[in-house]
């Protein structure tokens, strides 16, 4: 009965008019093509950050699968601002535009990989900000900003991508419920620039995912 549920939930997303706005207008022709770049650096895990260049360590283990991205790899100056950056997960905007652009399949591949990943490293959410700092990815800022932007455009543009897992799916949508509790209870957080993306990103939450039974109760508090 799980399994098909979660079938059933997974194909959900895939066909209805949810997140309509966010979803590509038409699913890219198959195609070898590449755009450089940071989409393309990230193929090899190369990312830059405030003119930090550094290739982010695969050395992590997650459910007995290794190969995991280190998340809280600090560059090349170990620098904490870089690691910050890298859990904005600001890249899922330029692996869309690059497989709108080019259909290739390596983009949403990466798509799938980091985001199977980075559920898995960090699920659940914490139960207080306790510990969680300014260098987490689960500090608040960071929630906010993957949740006002990059994940919801990347999780509805991505929907016809073959490379994109039922299993990472549906480990994005607990992850997306789990930002939701989590913005919801620490979005009050820091100084009004803070907070003003940390509530943008609950109402963004709600706005794109209303069929959460939460989803009203982040809308007001948003």
């Amino acid at each position: 009965a799980t399994e098909e549920a979660c079938s059933l939930l997974s194909g959900y997303y895939m066909v209805s008019d949810a997140g309509k706005p966010l979803r590509l207008p038409s699913t890219p022709t198959p195609g070898t093509g590449t755009v450089g770049g940071d989409a393309d650096n990230a193929l090899k895990d190369v990312y830059s950050f405030y003119g930090e260049v550094s290739q982010v360590p695969r050395n992590v283990t997650c459910d007995q699968a290794p190969g995991g991205l280190d998340w809280v790899y600090g560059g090349p100056v170990h620098d904490e601002e870089y690691f910050v950056a890298l859990n904005r997960h600001a890249i899922f905007d330029s692996l869309l535009t690059a497989w709108n652009t080019t259909g290739n399949p390596s983009y949403p591949r990466l798509f799938d990989n980091l985001t199977a990943d980075w559920v898995c490293q960090y699920h659940p959410e914490p139960a207080s900000i306790d510990g969680v700092g300014k260098a987490g990815p689960w500090e608040t800022l960071q929630a906010g900003i993957r949740a006002s932007g990059p994940w919801p455009a990347a999780f509805f543009g991505f929907q016809q991508a073959a490379e994109f897992r039922n299993s990472t799916r549906l480990a994005m949508l607990a992850s997306v419920a789990e930002h939701g509790q989590f913005l919801s209870k620490f979005a009050s957080r820091g100084n009004p620039n803070f907070r003003s993306m940390q509530y943008h990103g609950l109402a963004n939450l709600a706005a794109y995912w209303p069929e959460f039974l939460d989803a009203s109760a982040w809308l007001e508090t948003a």
